[in-house]
Formats: C-alpha cells, structure tokens, sequence
C-alpha cells in the first residue's frame, strides 16, 4: 500500500475504501494493518472508517479477544456482512497456545508434555517460552552467531542446539545451565518418535548418534550429504533423502540400508513416515508424492497452490497437514482426499510441524505467530492408525516389516534358482564337472551326449 499511495494516490485511496477489500482483510485478521493502510491514505472516508474500527477494538487487546468474534463485530460496525465471505469457525477449543516468536526463527521443537517450547535463529539466541503464559521463560545466548537447528529430550531434562559444521550443545531445561559433558558432536538434525527414540545426524561424516547417550554409530560413505530425515513411530525405520533426489531407509539401531527408493525428480524439501512403515510421503518444490512401501507404487499426489511452503508439510498418521498460502489443509493419507481446512492466520505460513507424539500441530506464519494446535480437536477420529503389517514365516522372525522383504536383483534370483534347482548342491569331488566337460568334448558331431538326452 506504500508503494501504491505514492505512485497513484487516487488508486489506493479507492482501494482502501472498498468495500470487498475492507471485508477481506478483516476476516484474515489484519485489523492494525488495516488501520495503518487507512491512517496513511488519509482521505474522509479513510479516515470515518478508521474513527469506527478504533471504537470497536477500543479497551481490549485484539491478540487476546477471540478473532472470529472481533472479526464479525467489525463487519456488522462497518456494514460489511453482506459483501463479506461465508465465516470460518474458529475452533478455539483446539488452540493451545499463540506465541509470537521472532522474525528470524530457523528451528522450533516443543516439549513431549506439550508445556514449553524451544526456538533457534539468526540472533545467536535461545528462547524458552512457556505455552501456559504465552510467555518467555529465558532466553540463552548460543555458542555461535546463527543457530539452525534444536530439539528436547524426551524427557524433557535438557535441550540442544547447534550450528552448520559445528558442535551441538545442551542446557538443562530447569536451570538452563550449559550440560556437561555433550559428545554428540555435530547435529545437522535430529528426529524423535512417541517412544523415546532420538536419533541425531551429522551430514559432514554421515554418522547417526543417539544425544541420550552420546554415542555415535557410523554408517555407510553413501550416507553423506542427507538434508532431510523422518522417523517412524516406533523408532525402527529412518528415512533419509538428499538434493540428488535420492531416498533410503535404514535401520537405526545397527546403522545399515535396507531399502533404496528409485531417485526422485526433484530435491527433497520433506519426508514423512506411515507409523508402520507402510507409506513414505515425499515432498520437493512442486508436488507432494505418497509412496507405498516397499514396492514404491504411487498411492497420490498433491500439488498445492501457494509458494515453496507448501511442501513444508507435517505427517500424522492419517492425515497430512500442508500449508497452502495463510492456509493448512489436512488430506488423507489413505486417498489424498480433503478433510478440513485452517484458515486462521494472517500471512503465508513458512513451515508447518508435528510434534512427535502426533498431539499437537505447529504450523508457523510469516507474520512471527507460532500457533500449537491440539490434533485430536482437528480431524475427527485422527487417533485411528493404520494397522501393521505382520509376516511370520517358517523361521522364528516374532515381527518383520514390510520393507524387510526387499526385492530381489537380477544375480540374487539367479542364486535363489540356484538353490532351489535340483541339480545345484555342493559337489563332493573337484574333477567331477572337468570329467563331464571333457566326456562331452569326445563325442562325435553326430552322437547325442547322455547330458543332453538328459536336459
């Protein structure tokens, strides 16, 4: 509007005083910035508009009041319910908390019991914030100038962060002290599932480690340069993608692949995990893309509008959450299909996430609001999971996956045909196949060897 006021001031002043303008930034909760369009037009309608949305909000703190009720209270003020959209329920029973987190937060995680939660950036700060108050419990300054990444045990004793091409740190979550000692090392990311498993990566050497123990575990070369992770929910299947568009699943407790996806058309912005292993959801710059696992069949895809955000998806185990501009739209995960749509924020939400017991959704805006949400009050029956696939065959497995049975390459069925053919079995004698090569070197053109009558 800045912009437009100086270039042609009769635009905007015609813009600002629109009636179907005016409605549609209320109902996106922009009021102070509409106030601020108006306050800097400065014409008499611009100005009567104002004077009546300064009576409204007048004596009450519109980041506190509900927002749909001030939102249809400015409407029937202005004499905009007739112009204005079909209004969107604000569930308000399913927020949790609406802290207002700096403009520059890179990494966010929240606690297991929902109480606090943890914020890194740009400003070499770490801010604890408190959901109860809305608050800031205490802020640390970070060993390094921008931080990239932070996480909280599952018990919620302590808290780490760290740096790219540095070494993570943590600090008790009551005292905020710095913990010692931290061996860990370096932390590109780190993953969680509901029970208890943490599993830390470091893309310079491609080593998983465990930040409860501080043990590393190294894993194979091809494992360098990850830049996305996803854990199932219980704990045995890490995902592990990178720029190329390659995907793998590992085993995390022993460091090995056990399975490798076909290589994807695009870089990777975010994975997502079945519960059981089932499906993967793939997510780059254009589409989101659900695979069945292990045969790597399409189950849908998703093309949201919106900008590269869009991708910064949140995986539950029955539904996804993908930001679309200022919205978060939940899709099946069995069909793709639309559950239900969240249309409360102000501005285009940059990242959207899950906390690891699946209970609560983060999706944070542009506009430095980080909203917790409670997922049970989003999705009807969201508490529901797909069942796990379970194989007992002759040996004594007690629970295989369904990505344990991988399929087979060329030289390995070759070697199972082997096996299973009559005819191949450990030979007794060495000379035995020379004596049967050379029997069939001494017959005649014209006579039929026994081998042969045989085959």
């Amino acid at each position: 509007m800045w912009h437009l006021r100086h270039c042609a001031p009769e635009a905007a002043a015609e813009l600002v005083t629109h009636p179907h303008w005016q409605a549609a930034r209320i109902q996106r909760f922009e009021v102070q910035g509409l106030l601020t369009d108006l306050t800097l037009v400065g014409s008499p309608e611009s100005s009567a508009t104002a004077s009546a949305i300064n009576d409204v909000i007048s004596g009450q703190d519109p980041a506190v009041r509900d927002p749909g009720e001030l939102a249809r209270d400015l409407l029937r003020a202005l004499g905009l319910t007739a112009v204005a959209a079909p209004a969107v329920p604000w569930p308000r029973s399913a927020v949790r908390a609406v802290p207002r987190v700096p403009p520059y937060t890179r990494d966010f995680a929240l606690s297991l019991d929902g109480t606090w939660l943890v914020t890194v950036g740009r400003d070499r700060l770490i801010r604890v914030y408190d959901l109860a108050t809305q608050s800031v419990r205490r802020v640390i300054e970070g060993p390094y100038d921008s931080l990239s990444h932070c996480s909280i045990a599952p018990d919620g004793g302590f808290f780490m962060a760290g740096a790219v091409g540095e070494r993570a740190r943590a600090w008790d979550a009551v005292s905020g002290e710095k913990r010692h000692p931290f061996t860990v090392g370096e932390v590109w990311k780190s993953v969680q599932s509901p029970n208890g498993t943490w599993i830390s990566y470091d893309m310079r050497t491609g080593t998983l480690g465990n930040p409860l123990t501080g043990k590393r575990r190294g894993t194979a070369p091809r494992t360098k340069g990850m830049t996305q992770m996803a854990l199932s929910a219980d704990g045995g299947t890490l995902a592990m993608g990178n720029a190329k568009g390659d995907v793998s699943l590992w085993d995390p407790r022993s460091g090995k692949r056990r399975f490798q996806l076909p290589r994807q058309p695009a870089e990777i912005n975010r994975l997502g995990l079945a519960g059981n292993g089932s499906w993967i959801a793939i997510g780059d710059l254009n589409e989101i893309r659900v695979l069945e696992l292990p045969s790597g069949r399409a189950r849908f895809t998703l093309k949201p509008g919106g900008t590269t955000g869009s991708t910064r998806y949140a995986v539950h185990a029955n539904w996804l959450a993908v930001p679309d501009r200022h919205r978060v739209r939940i899709h099946s995960t069995r069909d793709g299909a639309l559950l239900s749509t969240l249309d409360v924020h102000r501005n285009s939400i940059l990242d959207c996430r899950l906390s690891p017991d699946g209970k609560h959704l983060m999706p944070l805006g542009d506009g430095e609001l980080l909203m917790v949400w409670d997922t049970t009050a989003l999705v009807p029956g969201n508490a529901q999971s797909e069942p796990l696939r379970v194989w007992q065959g002759a040996r004594s497995f007690k629970r295989i996956e369904s990505w344990h049975v991988l399929p087979l390459t060329r030289l390995s069925c070759a070697v199972v045909r082997c096996l299973w053919s009559p005819k191949c079995g450990p030979t007794t004698t060495p000379s035995g196949p020379r004596r049967k090569r050379s029997a069939r070197r001494r017959n005649s053109p014209g006579q039929v060897s026994s081998d042969a009558r045989r085959r």
